[in-house]
């Protein structure tokens, strides 16, 4: 039985991979044929690959996008992707979640990204992970549902119908966010994700490097 289940973005999160993500989907957009693109990317009110897709698409095409016209976009986004020389982890997360395989805890992710970039990134940046406790946003449009079917997941994967504690990882303000409307403790992620404490973030990490699992139970301990 694992005492408590943590939940980790993705981008910006455990990789250093925003970057190159928003080129790769800004691109993959035009490829498919959308030309008038906002990439005011915090504008949005769901902050997935799926629900920006769709405004983008909708704006420009003046309908909304199909099963089809989705997965199209993804593979557009995968050749995208296929350019990139390298993505690299955040400081000490493949050590950190290596370390957790062994111990009390369980892991899955919750990322906007969609699945296929999703698990090209992880798998780019050596990431040992059981695709069973994935979720992206090709079936959802919000952080929230994404986030919730992780936990399903998690708890099909495990065995288990509930976690003593959950806690979520993220380096955003909608990462932050979906934490609260879902009751979740929260760590922020990143030097430039600190400002989230005065926001309600429940504890900060410049990397995972300070991060060991001992440190980790005593974090948890304090939210069950």
């Amino acid at each position: 039985m694992k005492k408590g289940l943590l939940i980790f973005d993705i981008d910006g999160t455990l990789l250093k991979s925003e970057t190159l993500h928003q080129a790769a989907f800004t691109k993959a957009m035009r490829a498919v044929g959308i030309s008038d693109i906002n990439t005011d990317w915090p504008s949005y009110r769901h902050h997935t690959d799926s629900f920006i897709f769709k405004e983008n698409y909708v704006r420009s095409k003046k309908k909304i996008p199909d099963n089809a016209s989705l997965e199209h976009f993804e593979e557009e986004m995968m050749r995208q992707l296929d350019h990139t020389a390298e993505v690299n982890e955040i400081k000490g997360a493949r050590d950190f979640l290596t370390a957790l395989a062994f111990r009390e805890f369980a892991v899955c992710f919750a990322t906007g990204s969609l699945r296929k970039p999703a698990l090209y990134k992880l798998q780019k940046a050596g990431f040992s992970f059981r695709e069973e406790v994935l979720a992206t946003s090709n079936q959802h449009l919000s952080r929230e549902a994404i986030v919730n079917h992780a936990i399903a997941r998690a708890k099909r994967f495990y065995g288990q119908e509930k976690f003593g504690t959950m806690l979520s990882f993220g380096d955003g303000a909608w990462d932050l966010e979906t934490a609260k409307n879902l009751d979740l403790s929260f760590v922020c992620v990143g030097p430039q994700a600190k400002g989230l404490l005065s926001q309600g973030a429940d504890h900060h990490i410049r990397d995972f490097t300070g991060l060991s699992v001992d440190v980790l139970e005593k974090l948890t301990s304090r939210y069950a």
